[in-house]
């Protein structure tokens, strides 16, 4: 076991060479620090308040996309590539594409089934949620039933279990159709991306 270079915690590591390493964090998901200049952006990255959680959040989604994000420092990244930055600046900021964000990824969870529920565990899957933890994790459950768009199906102490409403997956029908019309713009990267 090693250690998370986001969220410090044990990890899978894999060493691909001197610098580069493929984590595998139950928390932060599944991600690929390039070389020796990536590992060191990362680590001095997630110092600065709120970056840790973004970048959770970013690759948690590329992650149920079937994306393992490649992280690397230069100007012009290859597809399955991302720098620390555009990691960070694809975290919604706006309300609404946060929410619509949530419900795709409540739907990826869910494994695209009409009748599936989604299960989520509150101490490992808050960057789902867009969340630093399961108080957020929990507070957007809430406004998201009460615009009717989740319901929940039987959560306890330790698990959530979520499933969309109608208007829910009419609102992921028209993410995903934008997406299919360039993502890029809202953070994903398709997997048919990766060259």
């Amino acid at each position: 076991m090693a250690e998370c270079l986001i969220c410090g915690k044990d990890a899978d590591s894999l060493a691909l060479d001197t610098w580069a390493r493929q984590v595998g964090c139950p928390l932060c998901g599944n991600y690929v620090c390039a070389d020796k200049p990536a590992v060191l952006t990362l680590r001095l990255a997630v110092r600065e308040e709120g970056v840790a959680q973004k970048l959770q959040a970013y690759i948690r989604r590329q992650n149920l996309c079937e994306v393992t994000p490649i992280f690397v420092v230069a100007s012009s990244p290859a597809p399955r590539e991302v720098t620390v930055e555009q990691a960070v600046a694809a975290f919604p900021t706006k309300p609404d594409l946060r929410f619509r964000l949530i419900l795709l990824n409540v739907y990826l969870v869910q494994k695209c089934d009409y009748d599936g529920v989604a299960e989520l565990d509150y101490s490992r899957d808050y960057p789902v949620f867009f969340a630093s933890g399961r108080v957020g994790m929990v507070e957007a459950k809430h406004d998201l039933e009460s615009e009717e768009l989740l319901r929940d199906a039987g959560s306890h102490q330790t698990m959530m279990r979520v499933r969309l409403t109608r208007k829910g997956w009419r609102a992921v029908e028209d993410l995903l159709e934008e997406l299919q019309r360039g993502g890029e713009r809202i953070g994903f990267r398709r997997r048919d991306a990766d060259g």
